[in-house]
């Protein structure tokens, strides 16, 4: 196991658990975002039962299955560790044991990454002017395509397109 990580044994055998407070965020089942804990098990086990708590509230991250893991990735409760660090405790059920353990949450910011396609326009410098423009017109058929392909999407995830030049929506319609 890597030597940043927590552990400790599980049970009579030479089974490890450890756990890994990870920097980043994934979306949880209710749509909120939620910090991840990596847990560690050596030898593989049966995926665990995993329960949090945090200040009065209990949740179970992660159900029990006969799943053969080596990984399991958990999921917070919403805002823990956000804004400030928080202690955790963690409650993991293998098929031999119950484990407790307590964790620090540092504090990471949550951040909202938009990714927002464009091309970059240069006109006679890379090709001439025709070729640049028979590319940009395609660039917004596809981009026309690709928007009408997610219009039904949730809000922030269609698809939106930025010319980035007049000169290129001029031409195209012109052309249209």
């Amino acid at each position: 196991m890597p030597h940043d990580l927590i552990g400790e044994r599980l049970d009579n055998d030479s089974s490890t658990f450890a756990y890994k407070v990870e920097s980043y965020y994934k979306t949880r089942k209710d749509g909120k975002p939620g910090r991840v804990i990596t847990l560690f098990f050596s030898p593989m086990i049966n995926s665990p039962a995993v329960t949090v708590i945090y200040k009065d509230h209990k949740e179970v991250a992660a159900e029990a299955s006969r799943t053969l893991v080596s990984k399991l990735e958990v999921l917070l409760s919403e805002n823990v560790g956000v804004k400030s660090s928080a202690a955790i405790e963690m409650i993991v059920q293998t098929d031999k044991n119950i484990f407790r353990k307590s964790a620090a949450v540092p504090a990471e910011r949550y951040w909202t990454v938009f990714i927002y396609p464009h091309s970059h326009v240069d006109i006679g410098y890379t090709g001439l002017q025709e070729e640049v423009a028979k590319i940009h017109y395609r660039n917004i058929d596809v981009g026309i395509d690709l928007a009408k392909k997610t219009r039904n999407y949730p809000e922030g995830s269609q698809f939106i397109w930025n010319t980035e030049a007049a000169w290129v929506a001029s031409g195209y319609l012109k052309n249209a």
